[in-house]
């Protein structure tokens, strides 16, 4: 896990208590929230009917899978599930988000809808850091994802300036040689470089569109997106050249 997403799951964190209650809600006081939880309606409110609750909170995050779901109508579907059901339903609910990261078409015009969808994920890896860290760094992944869609829709200019940079091309020539998947660490090994440089230096690619990182144990394995093979292609022909 890098500092920058250490960072950022914390500050996601902070919100806690903010994003998983309403205004409704009984007051939190000093306490984390996540001790609170333990001690408060969260996760321990029950349906009168159990079976069918269940029911319904599986089709729903089916049909948000499918993209039938607004950022907006997802995020109020489970931070209602997170409220009544607690870390139940946390596996199904990063699995359809998996699917919308994967299947969201992302233009200029829902540029902002994306970066919502993106948001859910780092709030929810923020509140299941400490009982999920596995599943808190899949969801860090999924945003990624989505991250990586919304800055490509952006610009593309940035992939090129990003290719100006110190170790982006041999990052990518190494990445691609084996088989467009390599390790951070192996990465940082290659280059003789600290993982925390090459952790800036993959966030600058990532932002690029170069580059998407999936969660592996406590490392990362980082794949070359369409953009990022690209680029590996036409360098590979300039020097052929």
């Amino acid at each position: 896990m890098t500092s920058n997403a250490s960072a950022s799951r914390k500050v996601a964190g902070k919100y806690k208590m903010q994003f998983i209650y309403t205004p409704n809600d009984p007051p939190f006081s000093t306490e984390t929230a996540r001790d609170q939880g333990k001690k408060s309606s969260f996760g321990k409110k029950t349906s009168s009917n159990p079976k069918e609750h269940k029911i319904k909170m599986e089709r729903a995050l089916r049909e948000m899978a499918l993209g039938e779901y607004t950022a907006k109508a997802a995020w109020q579907l489970i931070r209602s599930s997170l409220h009544t059901d607690g870390l139940l339903f946390v596996k199904d609910i990063i699995d359809a988000l998996f699917n919308v990261a994967i299947h969201h078409h992302v233009s200029t015009a829902n540029i902002d809808e994306t970066r919502e969808w993106y948001d859910i994920s780092w709030k929810i890896a923020g509140f299941i850091d400490e009982d999920l860290p596995r599943e808190a760094g899949r969801l860090e992944a999924i945003g990624d994802i989505l991250r990586t869609k919304a800055k490509i829709a952006e610009s593309s200019v940035s992939a090129e300036e990003a290719m100006q940079q110190k170790y982006v091309p041999q990052i990518l020539s190494i990445t691609s040689y084996h088989g467009n998947k390599a390790q951070r660490k192996f990465i940082a090994k290659e280059l003789n470089i600290t993982e925390q440089i090459l952790s800036r230096i993959f966030l600058t690619m990532q932002d690029a569109g170069l580059i998407v990182r999936e969660q592996y144990g406590d490392d990362a394995i980082f794949s070359l997106t369409e953009l990022g093979e690209k680029f590996v292609q036409q360098t590979k022909s300039s020097t052929n050249g």
